[in-house]
């Protein structure tokens, strides 16, 4: 009798699964039509059949997150983003290892100017990934296969956006992001690049190439690491070293970074013989 009602549970589980699974699939269609009236009712009839789906928390989120950047009603513009924010938050309370709904928030939280609570999200992230493992999921609870690799990566495009934005305050909001995600991961290739861009971006030749140097003996032939050895050389004009590191790239690099690494050279060599 036991083992009847466990395999009547998992049908029941199952044919859930599939249900929650047409729903997502339903409201593609309706996005795809950019009937924005239908998408809404759609969502509450979601909500209501299943209310803690994963996929329905994301597509609420994005739905009110969409709204909120194209109204210009203040007012109505601020209820709408915590409407967004709301349902961020319950997907990552209900789901803390889909690592899109972390970076969405995030991504959402620098669209809206909000950089401290950008920066905030960001550390939760890495905080959390000491508790999975980096056993990170994506869109539909799918695995993420290099969860770390991933992750990290993710890190690089936040510091790089902070610099792309010109603005000298967010210096401090890089720096929280790259010490952290080091201090968590000091002996990863990618966490240490993280910290050494900081230090190229900022004109601190000395310590970048004191951080590049260790992460060149984890990954003595990371191509990233070689070309941002070469690179601070450069700009700190020890041409020499900076040469010998270009060398070092046609070595082991593929045919792609072999030809920028003799572009390279030979502009180094240009500028030696003028």
């Amino acid at each position: 009798m036991l083992r009847l009602i466990l395999q009547t549970t998992a049908i029941v589980l199952a044919t859930l699964s599939v249900s929650a699974q047409s729903m997502e699939e339903k409201y593609k269609v309706l996005i795809d039509g950019n009937d924005e009236t239908r998408q809404l009712q759609f969502l509450q009839e979601w909500e209501t059949r299943y209310p803690n789906d994963a996929e329905m928390l994301s597509a609420y989120f994005n739905y009110y997150a969409d709204e909120s950047i194209s109204t210009h009603d203040s007012k109505k513009s601020k209820t709408i983003i915590n409407k967004a924010l709301e349902y961020a938050d319950r997907g990552i309370n209900l789901y803390p290892s889909r690592l899109d709904m972390r970076f969405g928030k995030a991504n959402f939280l620098y669209q809206l100017s909000n950089y401290p609570k950008h920066v905030e999200t960001i550390i939760e992230t890495l905080k959390y990934s000491t508790k999975n493992q980096c056993n990170w999921l994506w869109f539909d609870n799918k695995p993420i296969e290099n969860g770390l690799e991933t992750m990290i990566d993710g890190m690089q495009g936040y510091i790089l956006q902070l610099y792309e934005s010109r603005d000298v305050n967010k210096i401090k909001d890089m720096l929280n992001i790259a010490e952290t995600t080091f201090d968590f991961y000091p002996n990863d290739t990618g966490s240490m690049l993280n910290l050494a861009i900081i230090y190229i971006l900022t004109n601190q030749y000395n310590e970048a190439l004191e951080i590049l140097k260790e992460a060149e003996t984890v990954s003595p032939t990371d191509i990233r690491v070689l070309g941002n050895i070469a690179e601070t050389y450069t700009k700190s004009g020890d041409l020499v070293n900076a040469r010998k590191y270009y060398h070092r790239i046609e070595e082991v690099g593929d045919t792609k970074a072999k030809s920028y690494a003799r572009q390279q050279i030979e502009k180094i060599n240009k500028e030696k013989n003028k």
